[in-house]
C-alpha cells in the first residue's frame, strides 16, 4: 500500500484544464445546435425590404450646397478653451463652466472674461457656420457608404463647441442691444439643429435636438430684450415657421439605422469589428438581418405621424406599433407578437455562459440579441416629438411677447394670438393626444407666463418641472424688460 504514495504523478494537461475544455466543448456544440435550429426558425421569415434601399442610398447633395461642408470648415476652426486658459493661467476652468450655464440661461451679463475671451477668438468660425445654415438640406456622408462609415466623419464634441458659441454670439449682440443680428445667430443655430437630424443616426440627432433646446432657451432671452420691437418678433416668427418645414422626419433616422444593421447581417462588422466566424455560423447576425426588416418595416408605418396619429404601441422589447386595421395588406407588416416572437433566441444565456472562457466572443454573442440592437429603434419618433415641442414651445414664446409688446400684458388664453394675429394657429402638444400646446399666465408665485407640453409620459402636471422622471416640458415666458429665468 505504502508503494502508491511513491508513484510519479502522471504528466500533461492538469485536470482542471481538461474540465474547461470539455466544458468549451459542450458549449461550442451547444451554440452549434442552436445556430442550426434558428437558421431553420428563422429564415421563414424572411421578408421584402421594408423600403426602396437603392432609391434611399442614391441620394447625394453636392458638396457647395450641403451644409455639413461649411460645418466641418467651422469645426476645423475651432480655438479650445484649453488654448484660451493657457493663455492666461488666471483664468480658471470651473469659472469658465459655471458661467457658460448660467450665461446661456440668464444672459450675456453672466459671462466671465474667459469665456468672452473663448467666444471673441473664435468670431472666425461663425462665419462657416452661418454659410451652412442657408442651405436647404445637410449630409454628412453619402448614403451609399452609411452601412461603412463606421468612424463618425466629425469630432461631435468639437461641432457641438461650435453651435454653442454661435448661441453665445447671439446672447452678446442681446446684451448689447443689436436684435436683428443677434436673432440671426439663433436663427442659424436652430435651422443647423434641424440640419443635424437629417438622413442621421440617433446620436446625430440627440446632438441636433440639444443645440436646437438651447437656442431655444436663449432666443426666449432674446424676444424679452427691451430692444426688440414688434418688427424683430414678426420676422422671428417668419423664420421659425420656415424652420419648421425643413425635412428631417423620423423616418430619415431609421432608415440608417437600417442600413448598419444589414451591413451587420450580411457581412458580420458592425462598429468596424469583425464578428468572429463561428459567431456568424451559429445563424444569430442573419437573424438580426430578418428581424431588422419586420421591426423597420413596422415602425415606418407610424414613425412620421402625429403621436396622436400612431396606433397603440405593443407591450414587448422592441417597442412595436400595432397594426393599423384601416390600411391596406401589406405583406411587409407582421402582427407585432409574430415579431416579437421571431426576436427570441438565446444568444445571451450562450454569452453568459461563455464570458469566464472567451470574454470577446461572449461580448460579440451578446450583440447577437435582436432587442438589444432593435429595441432602441422605436425612440427616433420620441427625439422627433422632443424637438418638435421645443420648436413649438418657442414660436409660441415669440407670439406672447409680441402679443405683450402690443397689448401690455400676456393674454387670457393662447386663443388670442390668432384672434390678434400672432399665429395662424396654435400648434398641438407633440406628446398629447391631440390638444393646444398648454399655457397658463402669471401666479402669485411666478411672474410671466408658462408654457408647457406633458412630455413622454402623456400626463398633464399641470406645468409642474421635471422631477425624476416625472412632470412636464416647461418654459418660462418673461414680462418683456424683465430678466425672468426661461
Amino acid at each position: 500500500m505504502s508503494d502508491l504514495h511513491t508513484l510519479p504523478t502522471p504528466t500533461g494537461v492538469p485536470a482542471r484544464s481538461r474540465r474547461r475544455r470539455a466544458v468549451g466543448t459542450v458549449i461550442l456544440v451547444a451554440i452549434a445546435c442552436a445556430g442550426f435550429w434558428a437558421y431553420r426558425q428563422f429564415t421563414t421569415l424572411e421578408i421584402p425590404e421594408p423600403f426602396d434601399v437603392e432609391g434611399y442610398t442614391s441620394y447625394t447633395l453636392p458638396d457647395e450646397q450641403n451644409a455639413f461642408t461649411y460645418y466641418r470648415r467651422g469645426a476645423e476652426k475651432l480655438v479650445s478653451e484649453e488654448e484660451v486658459f493657457a493663455g492666461n493661467p488666471l483664468f480658471k476652468r470651473e469659472e469658465f463652466w459655471e458661467s457658460w450655464n448660467v450665461a446661456a440661461e440668464q444672459g450675456w451679463d453672466h459671462a466671465v472674461p474667459s469665456l468672452r475671451q473663448w467666444l471673441k477668438l473664435n468670431r472666425p468660425l461663425l462665419a462657416e457656420l452661418n454659410r451652412g445654415a442657408d442651405c436647404a438640406e445637410s449630409l454628412e456622408f453619402p448614403l451609399g457608404e452609411a452601412a461603412t462609415a463606421n468612424a463618425l466623419s466629425v469630432n461631435w464634441g468639437t461641432l457641438r463647441a461650435c453651435f454653442q458659441l454661435q448661441t453665445l454670439e447671439g446672447l452678446r449682440l442681446t446684451a448689447e442691444h443689436h436684435p436683428a443680428a443677434a436673432w440671426d445667430c439663433f436663427r442659424n443655430t436652430l435651422r443647423s439643429s434641424r440640419h443635424l437630424a437629417m438622413h442621421a443616426s440617433g446620436i446625430e440627432t440627440m446632438f441636433g435636438m440639444a443645440i436646437g433646446d438651447q437656442a431655444a432657451r436663449s432666443a426666449v432671452i432674446w424676444a424679452a430684450d427691451p430692444s426688440v420691437g414688434p418688427t424683430d418678433l414678426r420676422r422671428a416668427i417668419q423664420d421659425l415657421l420656415a424652420v419648421e418645414k425643413m425635412r428631417a422626419p423620423a423616418s430619415d433616422q431609421i432608415k440608417l439605422e437600417y442600413l448598419a444593421l444589414r451591413a451587420y447581417s450580411e457581412k458580420g462588422t458592425i462598429d468596424g469589428t469583425p464578428t468572429r466566424s463561428w459567431v456568424r455560423a451559429t445563424g444569430y447576425p442573419t437573424q438580426i438581418g430578418l428581424c431588422a426588416r419586420m421591426v423597420i418595416a413596422n415602425l415606418l408605418t407610424q414613425a412620421d405621424r402625429p403621436k396622436y396619429q400612431r396606433t397603440a404601441v405593443h407591450p414587448g422589447e422592441l417597442h412595436l406599433f400595432e397594426l393599423d386595421p384601416a390600411a391596406p395588406h401589406d405583406p411587409k407588416l407582421l402582427p407585432p407578437q409574430e415579431i416579437e416572437a421571431a426576436a427570441a433566441n438565446s444568444a445571451n444565456t450562450l454569452a453568459h455562459a461563455l464570458r469566464p472562457i472567451l470574454p470577446d466572443a461572449a461580448q460579440q454573442l451578446e450583440y447577437c440579441n435582436p432587442p438589444f440592437l432593435l429595441g432602441l429603434l422605436w425612440q427616433a419618433s420620441l427625439w422627433r416629438d422632443a424637438s418638435q415641442a421645443h420648436r413649438s414651445a418657442l414660436l409660441l414664446a415669440l407670439a406672447l411677447e409680441l402679443y405683450y409688446r402690443e397689448h401690455h400684458e400676456f393674454p387670457a388664453t393662447l386663443e388670442d394670438l390668432v384672434a390678434n394675429g400672432e399665429l395662424k394657429s396654435i400648434p398641438l402638444d407633440p406628446f398629447g393626444a391631440g390638444e393646444r400646446y398648454h399655457y397658463r399666465t402669471a401666479t402669485p408665485t411666478a411672474r410671466g407666463a408658462t408654457l408647457w407640453s406633458v412630455y413622454t409620459d402623456g400626463i398633464d402636471d399641470g406645468g409642474a418641472d421635471m422631477r425624476h422622471g416625472k412632470g412636464d416640458l416647461v418654459l418660462r415666458v418673461p414680462d418683456p424688460g424683465t430678466n425672468n429665468q426661461p
